[in-house]
């Protein structure tokens, strides 16, 4: 199966951010913010889309042209905030550029060709990426739909996913608070462990966070089949 440059990215950030990161809680309430944030973002824009039929430009779609990749940026800049080291976004944003700007150019000049009348007057009036919230697209009359959320499987599954990456990130950083480099490297030990944790054992909000994980990826596994069936 090949793995698009998006989905790349962000194993690879989750990956650099596990091994170097050094959580503390501030950082982990940071991240854990900016990826609910996306979270937001990502669920309205998938209930307001309509692909290649007519030109989406409400909800979301008002204030930025490209509101699921913003919902990427918040939730891979999470995911990096939960590290708390400069050189993990550094290497995030120069990679994010690369793999996603050639990637907005491209649908831009797809969906120029699909409405040649509207679309050229909606990049006019509405950013590519960073939204300016006193200046957005006329209202449409037409809104979020939980018909449309529901109607893409695949999307839900994905936010699905989502949710299950702070509690992986909590539990491992409740574990290895400084990085697994750090401990397996023999910079950092038991001494950097939570007061409230013992060595060895798994505390009652670690246990938590493993149901919730299996949980949610046990739905998303069966909502994935269910949609593939239908």
């Amino acid at each position: 199966m090949k793995i698009k440059g998006r989905a790349w990215l962000r194993r690879f950030m989750i990956l650099l951010v596990l091994l170097f990161g050094m959580a503390n809680l501030t950082s982990l309430g940071i991240g854990f913010g900016l990826i609910f944030l996306g979270m937001l973002l990502h669920i309205w824009a998938i209930g307001c889309l309509v692909r290649n039929s007519q030109l989406t430009s409400w909800g979301p779609y008002r204030f930025v042209r490209h509101p699921f990749y913003l919902a990427n940026f918040l939730i891979d800049m999470g995911i990096c905030a939960v590290g708390a080291q400069w050189y993990i976004f550094a290497v995030y944003l120069i990679l994010f550029y690369f793999i996603y700007y050639r990637r907005m150019k491209m649908e831009e000049a797809t969906l120029t060709e699909l409405f040649p009348n509207d679309y050229p007057v909606y990049i006019q009036k509405v950013p590519r990426f960073i939204p300016l919230l006193f200046e957005r697209y006329p209202p449409s009359g037409k809104g979020f739909s939980w018909g449309v959320l529901v109607a893409a499987g695949n999307e839900i599954t994905r936010v699905l996913r989502l949710l299950i990456y702070p509690l992986v990130l909590y539990f491992l950083f409740r574990r290895f608070p400084e990085g697994i480099f750090s401990f397996l490297s023999g910079k950092a030990g038991y001494a950097t462990l939570p007061s409230d944790m013992v060595p060895g054992l798994i505390d009652y909000q670690e246990i938590i966070s493993i149901a919730v994980i299996l949980v949610l990826s046990v739905v998303s596994v069966l909502f994935h089949k269910k949609q593939g069936k239908e």
